[in-house]
Protein backbone atom coordinates (compact mmCIF):
# COMPACT_ATOMS: atom_id res chain seq x y z
CA UNK A 1 0.00 0.00 0.00
CA UNK A 2 0.65 3.75 -0.04
CA UNK A 3 2.69 5.18 1.63
CA UNK A 4 4.74 2.30 2.63
CA UNK A 5 4.56 -0.64 5.29
CA UNK A 6 6.64 1.35 7.51
CA UNK A 7 4.64 4.30 7.39
CA UNK A 8 2.31 2.58 8.92
CA UNK A 9 -0.56 3.11 6.22
CA UNK A 10 -3.11 0.29 5.91
CA UNK A 11 -3.94 -1.01 2.63
CA UNK A 12 -7.19 -0.42 0.22
CA UNK A 13 -10.44 -1.57 1.95
CA UNK A 14 -12.19 -4.01 -0.87
CA UNK A 15 -15.10 -1.53 -2.64
CA UNK A 16 -17.50 -4.64 -1.24
CA UNK A 17 -16.63 -3.52 2.41
CA UNK A 18 -17.12 0.31 1.82
CA UNK A 19 -20.09 1.31 4.07
CA UNK A 20 -23.35 2.22 2.83
CA UNK A 21 -24.25 4.97 5.60
CA UNK A 22 -22.32 7.79 4.18
CA UNK A 23 -22.76 11.17 5.18
CA UNK A 24 -24.34 13.35 2.21
CA UNK A 25 -23.01 16.64 1.83
CA UNK A 26 -24.38 19.46 -1.10
CA UNK A 27 -23.34 22.55 -2.48
CA UNK A 28 -23.99 24.27 -5.38
CA UNK A 29 -21.52 22.67 -7.16
CA UNK A 30 -21.12 19.42 -5.40
CA UNK A 31 -22.86 16.68 -4.21
CA UNK A 32 -20.22 14.48 -1.91
CA UNK A 33 -20.59 11.27 0.19
CA UNK A 34 -18.17 11.02 3.12
CA UNK A 35 -17.63 7.85 4.39
CA UNK A 36 -17.18 7.83 8.06
CA UNK A 37 -14.59 5.09 7.72
CA UNK A 38 -11.36 6.87 7.73
CA UNK A 39 -13.87 10.02 7.08
CA UNK A 40 -13.13 9.25 3.43
CA UNK A 41 -14.22 11.36 0.48
CA UNK A 42 -15.87 8.10 -1.71
CA UNK A 43 -18.16 10.61 -4.15
CA UNK A 44 -17.91 13.38 -5.59
CA UNK A 45 -20.99 14.58 -8.26
CA UNK A 46 -19.82 18.00 -10.10
CA UNK A 47 -23.53 19.56 -10.41
CA UNK A 48 -22.12 22.13 -13.24
CA UNK A 49 -20.42 19.65 -15.36
CA UNK A 50 -22.46 17.05 -17.54
CA UNK A 51 -21.35 14.00 -19.31
CA UNK A 52 -19.76 14.30 -22.26
CA UNK A 53 -21.43 12.61 -25.93
CA UNK A 54 -19.89 8.89 -25.49
CA UNK A 55 -17.48 8.82 -28.68
CA UNK A 56 -16.77 4.96 -28.66
CA UNK A 57 -17.60 2.58 -31.08
CA UNK A 58 -20.75 1.53 -28.82
CA UNK A 59 -21.47 4.76 -28.39
CA UNK A 60 -21.59 5.98 -32.01
CA UNK A 61 -22.97 2.68 -33.20
CA UNK A 62 -26.03 3.60 -30.09
CA UNK A 63 -26.30 7.59 -31.73
CA UNK A 64 -27.20 5.67 -35.14
CA UNK A 65 -29.81 2.93 -34.02
CA UNK A 66 -31.47 5.28 -31.99
CA UNK A 67 -29.90 4.24 -28.42
CA UNK A 68 -28.74 7.95 -27.03
CA UNK A 69 -26.10 8.20 -24.97
CA UNK A 70 -27.23 10.57 -21.88
CA UNK A 71 -25.76 13.68 -21.62
CA UNK A 72 -27.90 15.50 -19.28
CA UNK A 73 -26.68 13.68 -16.40
CA UNK A 74 -24.34 15.10 -14.11
CA UNK A 75 -20.50 13.85 -13.91
CA UNK A 76 -19.58 11.80 -11.20
CA UNK A 77 -15.33 12.63 -10.92
CA UNK A 78 -14.97 10.53 -7.30
CA UNK A 79 -16.67 7.41 -6.94
CA UNK A 80 -16.06 3.86 -4.99
CA UNK A 81 -18.45 1.13 -5.60
CA UNK A 82 -18.04 -2.48 -6.97
CA UNK A 83 -17.14 -1.16 -10.34
CA UNK A 84 -15.11 1.82 -9.74
CA UNK A 85 -12.62 3.41 -7.04
CA UNK A 86 -11.53 6.58 -7.42
CA UNK A 87 -11.41 8.15 -3.92
CA UNK A 88 -9.59 11.01 -1.91
CA UNK A 89 -8.17 10.14 1.71
CA UNK A 90 -5.96 11.40 4.46
CA UNK A 91 -4.74 10.08 7.60
CA UNK A 92 -2.26 9.79 10.41
CA UNK A 93 1.07 8.06 10.55
CA UNK A 94 3.90 7.60 13.15
CA UNK A 95 6.87 5.17 13.52
CA UNK A 96 6.38 1.54 12.53
CA UNK A 97 4.01 -0.35 15.17
CA UNK A 98 2.42 2.85 16.08
CA UNK A 99 -1.46 3.49 15.10
CA UNK A 100 -3.01 7.00 14.67
CA UNK A 101 -6.22 7.83 13.36
CA UNK A 102 -5.97 6.85 9.36
CA UNK A 103 -8.41 6.14 6.48
CA UNK A 104 -9.27 2.96 8.02
CA UNK A 105 -10.36 4.25 11.48
CA UNK A 106 -14.04 4.85 12.38
CA UNK A 107 -15.29 8.29 13.04
CA UNK A 108 -18.11 10.05 14.91
CA UNK A 109 -19.62 13.09 12.61
CA UNK A 110 -19.76 16.04 14.37
CA UNK A 111 -22.97 17.86 14.53
CA UNK A 112 -23.51 20.65 12.03
CA UNK A 113 -25.42 21.32 8.54
CA UNK A 114 -24.85 19.19 5.96
CA UNK A 115 -25.77 21.54 2.88
CA UNK A 116 -24.80 24.65 2.46
CA UNK A 117 -27.31 27.21 3.25
CA UNK A 118 -28.48 30.60 0.99
CA UNK A 119 -26.58 33.72 1.97
CA UNK A 120 -23.81 31.10 3.16
CA UNK A 121 -20.12 31.12 1.13
CA UNK A 122 -18.85 27.78 3.12
CA UNK A 123 -19.91 24.67 4.60
CA UNK A 124 -17.87 23.10 7.09
CA UNK A 125 -18.31 19.50 7.41
CA UNK A 126 -15.98 17.73 10.61
CA UNK A 127 -15.50 14.54 11.95
CA UNK A 128 -13.59 12.91 15.04
CA UNK A 129 -11.37 9.60 15.92
CA UNK A 130 -8.68 9.00 18.49
CA UNK A 131 -6.16 5.91 18.77
CA UNK A 132 -2.47 5.82 19.78
CA UNK A 133 -3.06 9.01 22.44
CA UNK A 134 -4.46 11.35 19.63
CA UNK A 135 -7.35 12.77 18.88
CA UNK A 136 -7.88 13.68 15.31
CA UNK A 137 -10.70 15.91 14.00
CA UNK A 138 -10.87 16.65 10.14
CA UNK A 139 -12.29 19.12 8.77
CA UNK A 140 -14.03 19.68 4.93
CA UNK A 141 -14.50 23.34 4.24
CA UNK A 142 -16.64 22.84 1.10
CA UNK A 143 -16.79 26.80 -0.66
CA UNK A 144 -19.81 28.06 -2.82
CA UNK A 145 -18.82 28.59 -6.56
CA UNK A 146 -15.62 26.52 -6.39
CA UNK A 147 -14.06 23.37 -6.44
CA UNK A 148 -11.58 23.50 -4.26
CA UNK A 149 -11.86 21.91 -0.97
CA UNK A 150 -10.10 22.84 2.65
CA UNK A 151 -9.54 19.96 4.42
CA UNK A 152 -7.88 20.39 7.96
CA UNK A 153 -6.09 18.05 10.43
CA UNK A 154 -6.74 18.99 13.93
CA UNK A 155 -4.35 17.40 16.22
CA UNK A 156 -4.61 16.85 20.20
CA UNK A 157 -2.13 14.68 22.18
CA UNK A 158 -4.53 13.62 24.58
CA UNK A 159 -1.56 10.58 25.78
CA UNK A 160 1.04 11.03 28.48
CA UNK A 161 3.82 10.24 25.77
CA UNK A 162 5.09 12.79 22.93
CA UNK A 163 3.72 11.70 19.98
CA UNK A 164 5.80 12.51 16.64
CA UNK A 165 2.86 12.12 13.65
CA UNK A 166 3.29 12.51 10.01
CA UNK A 167 -0.14 13.22 7.92
CA UNK A 168 -0.72 11.77 4.49
CA UNK A 169 -2.80 12.92 1.83
CA UNK A 170 -3.36 10.34 -0.89
CA UNK A 171 -5.77 9.71 -3.89
CA UNK A 172 -6.55 6.03 -4.66
CA UNK A 173 -7.76 4.81 -8.66
CA UNK A 174 -8.58 2.04 -10.09
CA UNK A 175 -6.75 1.86 -13.56
CA UNK A 176 -9.53 1.81 -16.01
CA UNK A 177 -10.13 4.53 -18.78
CA UNK A 178 -12.70 6.90 -18.16
CA UNK A 179 -16.37 5.91 -19.22
CA UNK A 180 -17.13 6.91 -23.16
CA UNK A 181 -13.58 7.73 -24.20
CA UNK A 182 -13.08 7.46 -28.00
CA UNK A 183 -10.72 5.15 -29.13
CA UNK A 184 -9.91 7.13 -32.08
CA UNK A 185 -7.49 9.56 -29.33
CA UNK A 186 -5.11 9.26 -26.57
CA UNK A 187 -5.61 10.84 -23.55
CA UNK A 188 -3.42 10.52 -20.33
CA UNK A 189 -5.42 9.15 -17.37
CA UNK A 190 -2.80 8.99 -13.88
CA UNK A 191 -1.10 10.58 -11.56
CA UNK A 192 0.76 13.69 -11.95
CA UNK A 193 3.38 14.86 -9.41
CA UNK A 194 4.69 19.01 -9.80
CA UNK A 195 7.78 20.47 -7.71
CA UNK A 196 9.89 23.40 -8.38
CA UNK A 197 12.82 21.77 -9.49
CA UNK A 198 11.56 19.15 -11.67
CA UNK A 199 8.26 21.11 -12.44
CA UNK A 200 5.28 18.49 -13.88
CA UNK A 201 5.80 14.96 -14.08
CA UNK A 202 3.46 12.59 -15.26
CA UNK A 203 3.13 9.00 -14.18
CA UNK A 204 2.26 6.30 -16.11
CA UNK A 205 -0.01 3.72 -14.22
CA UNK A 206 1.72 0.92 -16.45
CA UNK A 207 5.40 2.56 -15.39
CA UNK A 208 3.98 1.97 -11.34
CA UNK A 209 3.09 -1.20 -12.21
CA UNK A 210 6.88 -2.15 -13.31
CA UNK A 211 8.45 -0.24 -10.13
CA UNK A 212 9.86 1.81 -12.84
CA UNK A 213 7.52 5.30 -11.69
CA UNK A 214 10.18 8.34 -12.35
CA UNK A 215 8.83 11.61 -10.36
CA UNK A 216 10.84 13.26 -7.52
CA UNK A 217 10.53 11.78 -4.14
CA UNK A 218 11.26 14.28 -1.44
CA UNK A 219 10.14 18.10 -2.00
CA UNK A 220 9.13 21.26 0.27
CA UNK A 221 6.56 22.60 -2.61
CA UNK A 222 4.50 21.39 -5.09
CA UNK A 223 1.52 19.27 -5.54
CA UNK A 224 0.02 15.35 -5.97
CA UNK A 225 -2.67 15.10 -8.95
CA UNK A 226 -4.59 12.30 -10.43
CA UNK A 227 -5.87 13.11 -14.10
CA UNK A 228 -8.70 11.58 -15.98
CA UNK A 229 -9.52 13.52 -18.78
CA UNK A 230 -11.05 16.58 -19.13
CA UNK A 231 -11.03 16.55 -14.96
CA UNK A 232 -8.46 16.00 -12.25
CA UNK A 233 -7.97 15.97 -8.38
CA UNK A 234 -5.33 17.26 -6.56
CA UNK A 235 -3.82 17.14 -2.98
CA UNK A 236 -2.03 20.91 -2.52
CA UNK A 237 -0.01 20.45 0.95
CA UNK A 238 0.95 22.97 3.06
CA UNK A 239 4.26 24.99 1.02
CA UNK A 240 7.71 24.75 2.62
CA UNK A 241 7.52 21.94 4.12
CA UNK A 242 9.71 18.72 3.48
CA UNK A 243 7.59 16.26 2.56
CA UNK A 244 7.90 12.35 0.86
CA UNK A 245 5.86 11.49 -2.34
CA UNK A 246 5.06 8.02 -3.52
CA UNK A 247 3.36 6.41 -6.15
CA UNK A 248 2.28 2.86 -5.52
CA UNK A 249 0.14 0.24 -7.11
CA UNK A 250 -2.48 -1.06 -3.97
CA UNK A 251 -3.37 -4.42 -5.47
CA UNK A 252 -4.70 -5.44 -8.86
CA UNK A 253 -5.78 -2.61 -11.54
CA UNK A 254 -5.40 -0.08 -8.39
CA UNK A 255 -2.82 2.90 -8.32
CA UNK A 256 -1.95 5.69 -5.48
CA UNK A 257 0.26 8.52 -5.34
CA UNK A 258 0.54 10.20 -1.83
CA UNK A 259 2.06 12.93 -0.51
CA UNK A 260 3.55 12.60 3.25
CA UNK A 261 4.61 15.17 5.40
CA UNK A 262 6.02 14.67 8.73
CA UNK A 263 4.62 17.61 11.80
CA UNK A 264 6.57 18.84 15.10
CA UNK A 265 6.49 16.29 17.93
CA UNK A 266 2.88 16.72 19.88
CA UNK A 267 3.82 16.92 23.57
CA UNK A 268 0.83 15.69 26.27
CA UNK A 269 -2.04 18.23 26.49
CA UNK A 270 -0.74 20.34 23.41
CA UNK A 271 -2.19 20.57 20.08
CA UNK A 272 -1.30 21.02 15.98
CA UNK A 273 -2.57 21.47 13.18
CA UNK A 274 -1.99 21.12 9.09
CA UNK A 275 -3.90 22.44 6.41
CA UNK A 276 -4.38 21.06 2.72
CA UNK A 277 -6.48 21.76 -0.29
CA UNK A 278 -8.25 19.91 -2.77
CA UNK A 279 -9.06 20.55 -6.20
CA UNK A 280 -12.26 18.19 -7.54
CA UNK A 281 -13.49 19.43 -10.59
CA UNK A 282 -12.80 20.36 -14.25
CA UNK A 283 -9.45 20.95 -15.76
CA UNK A 284 -10.83 24.77 -15.75
CA UNK A 285 -7.25 26.25 -16.24
CA UNK A 286 -7.61 30.28 -14.23
CA UNK A 287 -9.54 29.01 -11.14
CA UNK A 288 -6.58 25.80 -10.63
CA UNK A 289 -3.62 28.20 -11.02
CA UNK A 290 -4.93 30.48 -8.67
CA UNK A 291 -5.25 27.00 -6.24
CA UNK A 292 -1.51 26.29 -6.72
CA UNK A 293 1.77 27.47 -8.77
CA UNK A 294 2.06 24.66 -11.97
CA UNK A 295 -1.57 23.26 -11.29
CA UNK A 296 -3.02 24.78 -14.60
CA UNK A 297 -0.19 22.50 -16.46
CA UNK A 298 -2.52 19.67 -15.63
CA UNK A 299 -3.79 20.81 -18.85
CA UNK A 300 -1.12 18.79 -20.97
CA UNK A 301 -0.35 20.60 -24.73
CA UNK A 302 2.76 19.15 -25.40
CA UNK A 303 4.97 21.04 -27.70
CA UNK A 304 1.80 22.51 -29.52
CA UNK A 305 1.30 24.97 -26.64
CA UNK A 306 1.20 28.22 -28.83
CA UNK A 307 -1.18 26.57 -30.94
CA UNK A 308 -3.58 25.12 -28.24
CA UNK A 309 -4.09 27.75 -25.67
CA UNK A 310 -5.56 30.27 -27.47
CA UNK A 311 -8.22 27.09 -28.44
CA UNK A 312 -8.49 25.77 -24.88
CA UNK A 313 -9.71 29.21 -24.40
CA UNK A 314 -12.10 29.68 -27.24
CA UNK A 315 -13.52 25.94 -26.04
CA UNK A 316 -14.44 27.40 -22.61
CA UNK A 317 -15.76 30.22 -24.12
CA UNK A 318 -17.83 27.55 -26.01
CA UNK A 319 -18.38 25.48 -22.66
CA UNK A 320 -19.62 28.13 -20.71
CA UNK A 321 -22.43 28.68 -23.85
CA UNK A 322 -23.53 24.89 -24.43
CA UNK A 323 -22.65 23.17 -20.98
CA UNK A 324 -21.64 20.16 -22.71
CA UNK A 325 -17.72 19.34 -23.10
CA UNK A 326 -18.54 17.57 -25.94
CA UNK A 327 -21.02 20.06 -27.84
CA UNK A 328 -18.31 22.30 -26.93
CA UNK A 329 -15.98 19.97 -28.86
CA UNK A 330 -18.13 20.38 -32.02
CA UNK A 331 -18.99 23.56 -32.09
CA UNK A 332 -15.06 24.17 -31.70
CA UNK A 333 -14.28 22.18 -34.75
CA UNK A 334 -16.72 23.81 -36.99
CA UNK A 335 -15.45 27.34 -35.90
CA UNK A 336 -11.99 26.46 -36.90
CA UNK A 337 -13.50 24.37 -40.25
CA UNK A 338 -15.24 28.01 -41.23
CA UNK A 339 -11.77 30.36 -40.03
CA UNK A 340 -9.74 28.34 -42.39
CA UNK A 341 -12.35 27.76 -45.29
CA UNK A 342 -11.18 30.55 -47.27
CA UNK A 343 -7.69 28.19 -47.57
CA UNK A 344 -9.69 25.08 -48.24
CA UNK A 345 -11.61 26.62 -51.02
CA UNK A 346 -8.64 27.71 -52.44
CA UNK A 347 -7.38 24.47 -52.39
CA UNK A 348 -10.38 22.54 -53.99
CA UNK A 349 -10.72 24.99 -56.94
CA UNK A 350 -6.76 24.07 -57.53
CA UNK A 351 -8.10 20.68 -57.38
CA UNK A 352 -10.77 21.60 -59.46
CA UNK A 353 -8.54 23.36 -62.16
CA UNK A 354 -5.88 20.42 -62.20
CA UNK A 355 -8.71 18.12 -62.26
CA UNK A 356 -9.63 19.60 -66.03
CA UNK A 357 -5.63 19.70 -67.10
CA UNK A 358 -4.86 16.69 -66.27
CA UNK A 359 -6.70 14.89 -69.78
CA UNK A 360 -4.46 17.36 -71.48
CA UNK A 361 -1.76 16.39 -69.93
CA UNK A 362 -2.24 12.52 -70.47
CA UNK A 363 -3.08 13.58 -74.31
CA UNK A 364 0.01 15.09 -74.77
CA UNK A 365 2.13 12.07 -72.82
CA UNK A 366 0.59 9.84 -75.49
CA UNK A 367 1.13 12.30 -78.29
CA UNK A 368 4.65 12.72 -78.16
CA UNK A 369 5.89 9.45 -76.42
CA UNK A 370 9.51 9.33 -75.01
CA UNK A 371 10.47 12.41 -76.87
CA UNK A 372 10.73 14.81 -73.60
CA UNK A 373 12.03 17.78 -75.82
CA UNK A 374 8.78 18.17 -77.10
CA UNK A 375 6.83 16.96 -74.61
Amino acid sequence: AAPAPAAGVPAVVAPAAVAVDRLKIETDMVRAEIDPTGAVLAQVELLKQKVAPDWTAAGLIGMITGKKHDTSANVVLLEWNKNRVYLARTGLTGPAGTLLPNHLTPFTPVAGPRKLADGKDTLEVAFEASAGGLKLVKTYVFKRGRYDIEVRHDIRNEGEAPVSPSVYLQLVRDGNKPAGESALYYTFTGPAVYDETQKFRKVEFSAIEKGKAEHIKQARDGWIAMIQHYFVSAWVPEQGRTREIRTAQDGPNLFSVSTVMPLDPVAPGASASSKATLWVGPQDQEPLAAVAPGLDLVVDYGWLTMLSKPLFWLLNVLYGMVGNWGWAIVLLTVLVKAAFYPLSAASYRSMAKMKEVTPRLMALREKYGNDKQQL
